[in-house]
């Protein structure tokens, strides 16, 4: 069977880059939108600690931040934790690091859409939990169709799936950046400033 050339290898290579401003999309969509609904949990829970513990997560992510950076240099090649648990200890150890990498993936998604279906059914009722087909509710059948959708978008490439979470990502970076203008155009820096302590 005869090789492929070398330029046409290197030219496939190429494709499948995303380059840094889908890279940025992609993590942004994810961790980007979290500000929108994390400190709201937390403040349930620790009150008016919940700006402390945002503080704290954000150094951890900083520090993660470097980890990957390491990991990314050791491995240019790629591969995460299948490639790492592989190299440092025994090939086990990367199949049962990237099971669990798996899980964590189809985890996140589902409960990323059902979540993402439960607050948005505050401001559109008919996403509420009426009761539908099967005897389950609407936002569970929509969150499977979402799902399925997500499914089929990362089939078709991974490249299409970046492109898509651009347009969330760029939602969601202007809505932070309208939210910033509007707070610190009414309100004085000094003012802002003091507001934990007069919350």
């Amino acid at each position: 069977m005869k090789a492929a050339p070398k330029q046409d290898v290197q030219v496939g290579q190429e494709t499948q880059k995303l380059g840094p401003f889908l890279c940025w999309a992609v993590v942004f969509a994810d961790i980007g939108t979290s500000i929108y609904y994390v400190p709201g949990i937390l403040y349930g829970t620790v009150g008016k600690l919940a700006g402390f513990f945002v503080f704290l997560t954000m150094t951890v992510f900083i520090l993660l931040t470097f980890k990957y950076v390491e990991v990314t240099y050791r491995f240019p090649q790629g591969g995460g934790v299948v490639t790492v648990a592989a190299k440092a200890l025994n090939h086990w150890f990367g199949a049962l690091g990237g099971m669990f990498i798996l899980v964590d993936y189809f985890l996140t998604a589902a409960i990323s859409c059902l979540s993402g279906m439960l607050y948005l059914s505050v401001v559109l009722p008919i996403l509420g939990p009426q009761t539908g087909f099967l005897g389950l509710n609407m936002t569970v059948w929509i969150t499977l169709v979402i799902l399925v959708l997500l499914g089929i978008l990362n089939w078709v490439g991974v490249s299409e799936s970046a492109k898509v979470s651009m347009v969330g990502a760029m939602i969601a970076f202007v809505s932070d950046l309208a939210i910033l203008v509007t707070v610190f155009t009414h309100i004085s820096f000094s003012e802002f400033l003091a507001f934990p302590s007069n919350v």
